[in-house]
């Protein structure tokens, strides 16, 4: 919180003297210029002082904990805690009326021997973000009612500038996040990747667990981990890979306790995580012989199939409680790959058919790497090699949407099936062959359709139909809900393998990372897209101070590209008509809104959204119930569509609002909405800007 102390060049001089007019158009764009909040306070506390000749300024600012001097500007023998202090009333005041207040005190005395006091409250949307504080004493001048005005203008412009720097700093925060989601999902596909790469270059055994060691070692940049292969018949651990403070040790094989509540969880495929001394106790984990007590462990099994073949260590012996979520997801992601990648050298020298498996994912996952942005090559890559290295009529990968199936990949059969496979998508969960699977998340495996128990005539008709007489459906999961399934039919009835189920399993988690990395994509990409959006509406806005026209045109411009299918308006309040001043989308509502406009204020949309307090969404205008007349007109000329309104404030009443439409209509998100609100308040601010710059060459001339 910064206290700044100088002597002012304008000590002595009368405080409305100091600079004539309304904030300078200079300040707004210094303010819109700021990146900090830090920079901010700063530069606005400096400016009331240069502005107002100010002895005193106090920027206090609302919090959860209640008001907080952000910064101040005082004689070098004063604090800010006991004015804050003082003027706490007053500030109740300010926030009870939400308008700026002028006191002369004490009463009954000379001007000369009073003090002048300003205060006014930074409003952004109807949000009170805090309070700007100035006072000077009456041998060095006074203020006025201008003097009030123009603080409470300088404030509106703070309060919107520091809007901006928190939802600029908040897409900034989520970007990262959304980077270091993006990098550990690309350093687990590395490893993934370096393990296929490993089987296909006919790696034995022991350099398969040294490829995914060192691997693992770089990317968690600490060199403690253990890759253990359990012996079922014996009931021995052996070590195969350790590591210890960067050193390679070796540990001599152990016997873990069937019994013990460590060994009955890694068979349950549950992970052990014990960050501390205690925990490790309690896990009835001990120190191995040749080795260091550690002060954090995780432990993560590795699964062939429904067999627990080995584990994964890792220990810090630097820190208690260092691993989370994110060490848990990566040691599962890659002991899940090991696990595969393991049985399959054991048994690589037995049959091609491993090889080629494994080959199948390699190259899926490659098409995962090189479509960051489309999960259709992954869908397409997936159905062709399942049917393929199991020997299918047809495979078939779905999604679930709501209460309905969709197709999303099959392989060709021939034009007439296909035409009739298609045709069948969408439909209702309950009536796919894979609703089972849906509903429970587990592998659906029919070996004969004609006498599955659960399988109706429909059903088997069906598989006449396309010729297949076995299948199996295994889910896609993502969080613990079904997304999809991969599906593979076959010609003849039979059990599918441990190995069919494995491989399919292994496809359906690679169809859900490239669901989740188009997902963080998109969104990364999404994000990066509006926040350009909204740094080019405010580099407009600071070169067209006097003319807001370029402003509207630059977010109408925005809207139309970040808003698919949108039509977007922006109208001003005038003499208690709503005035369209901007339009884009389809001619034919550009005539319609021609004939409505002007409108009545009453009962519009603007209006409730202001008295709800926040941005109205309708999503979807032909079930509102009250529409209003010109809404319910608009919708017979142009069609049903979805609207969302964001109110255009100033001093805490309505001026307008900014509204954007689009077909077919769908709910907005929340990010839709946050960008939405930001847009409204750079028309305002742009409109604002244009006014004041008039009105300030009209008080000139």
């Amino acid at each position: 919180m910064p206290n700044l102390r100088k002597k002012r060049k304008t000590a002595g001089q009368p405080a409305s003297r100091v600079r004539p007019g309304a904030p300078a158009a200079h300040t707004a764009l210094c303010l819109n210029s700021m990146r900090t909040e830090g920079e901010l306070h700063a530069f606005l506390i400096e400016e009331v002082a240069a502005l107002f000749g100010a002895q005193r300024v106090l920027l206090v600012l609302e919090t959860p904990a209640g008001l907080r001097s952000a910064g101040s500007l005082l004689p070098s023998d004063e604090q800010a805690p006991p004015l804050l202090k003082a003027i706490t009333p007053w500030l109740e005041s300010a926030r009870r009326t939400r308008s700026g207040r002028l006191r002369h005190g004490p009463e009954g005395v000379e001007p000369a021997a009073q003090r002048s006091c300003l205060i006014a409250p930074l409003l952004a949307q109807d949000e009170l973000l805090g309070y700007l504080y100035a006072d000077i004493e009456g041998a060095f001048g006074r203020f006025h009612e201008a003097d009030r005005d123009r603080l409470a203008m300088l404030a509106s412009q703070a309060a919107m500038a520091l809007v901006n720097i928190r939802f600029a700093a908040g897409l900034e925060r989520k970007l990262a996040e959304r980077t270091a989601e993006l990098e550990q999902r690309a350093s687990e596909l590395a490893v993934i990747n370096s393990i296929q790469q490993g089987v296909a270059a006919e790696l034995g055994f022991q350099a398969i667990v040294d490829l995914v060691g060192d691997k693992l070692r770089e990317m968690l940049r600490f060199g403690d981990v253990q890759i253990v292969l359990w012996d079922a018949p014996s009931g021995t651990a052996h070590v195969l890979y350790a590591y210890e403070r960067g050193e390679r040790i070796q540990v001599p094989p152990r016997q873990p306790n069937p019994d013990g509540p460590m060994y009955k969880a890694l068979q349950a495929k549950r992970p052990v995580i014990a960050n501390n001394r205690a925990e490790m106790t309690a896990w009835g984990l001990r120190t191995v012989k040749g080795t260091r007590p550690s002060l954090a462990t995780a432990i993560m099994p590795i699964f062939s199939g429904d067999r627990m073949i080995g584990s994964i260590v890792i220990e810090n012996h630097e820190r208690e409680n260092a691993f989370g979520e994110a060490e848990v997801r990566l040691l599962s992601t890659i002991a899940a790959s090991m696990g595969v990648a393991l049985e399959n050298v054991r048994l690589f020298d037995e049959t091609k058919e491993a090889l080629e498996r494994q080959t199948a994912t390699a190259e899926i996952l490659k098409v995962i790497a090189s479509s960051p942005s489309d999960v259709q090559p992954v869908f397409d890559a997936i159905a062709k090699s399942a049917q393929r290295l199991m020997g299918g009529v047809g495979a078939v990968v779905t999604r679930v949407v709501g209460d309905a199936v969709h197709l999303a990949a099959f392989t060709r059969i021939d034009p007439a099936a296909d035409a009739t496979l298609t045709s069948r998508f969408p439909m209702p969960i309950a009536a796919s062959t894979v609703a089972e699977t849906i509903a429970t998340g587990v592998v659906l495996v029919v070996s004969d359709t004609e006498t599955h128990p659960r399988h109706d005539e429909w059903r088997r008709e069906s598989a006449r139909a396309f010729g297949y007489r076995s299948y199996i459906g295994v889910p896609m999961i993502r969080d613990g809900k079904v997304i999809g399934t991969v599906n593979v039919s076959r010609r003849d009835p039979g059990a599918f393998s441990d190995d069919d189920i494995a491989l399919l399993q292994t496809f359906a988690d690679q169809a859900v990372i490239a669901i989740e990395n188009v997902r963080l994509f998109n969104e990364t990409k999404e994000a990066l897209e509006r926040q350009t959006a909204t740094a080019e509406v405010l580099e407009v806005i600071s070169r067209s101070m006097d003319d807001a026209q370029p402003v509207l045109e630059k977010v109408l411009d925005s809207c139309e590209r970040l808003y698919d299918g949108a039509m977007i308006n922006i109208s001003q309040e005038k003499d208690g008509l709503i005035h369209q001043l901007a339009f884009r989308g389809p001619p034919s509502a550009a005539e319609k809104l021609k004939e409505i406009y002007p409108l009545p204020l009453g009962g519009s949309l603007s209006e409730r959204a202001m008295a709800a307090g926040r941005i109205l969404q309708v999503a979807d205008m032909a079930a509102l119930p009250d529409p209003p007349t010109y809404l319910a007109e608009l919708v017979k000329a142009v069609g049903n569509f979805s609207m969302i309104t964001a109110p255009l404030w100033w001093e805490g009443r309505l001026t307008g609002m900014l509204s954007v439409s689009r077909t077919p209509p769908r709910p907005f998100s929340e990010m839709e909405e946050a960008l939405l609100r930001s847009f409204a308040d750079q028309v305002v601010v742009a409109i604002q800007n244009a006014r004041q710059f008039r009105d300030t060459r009209e008080a000139l001339e």
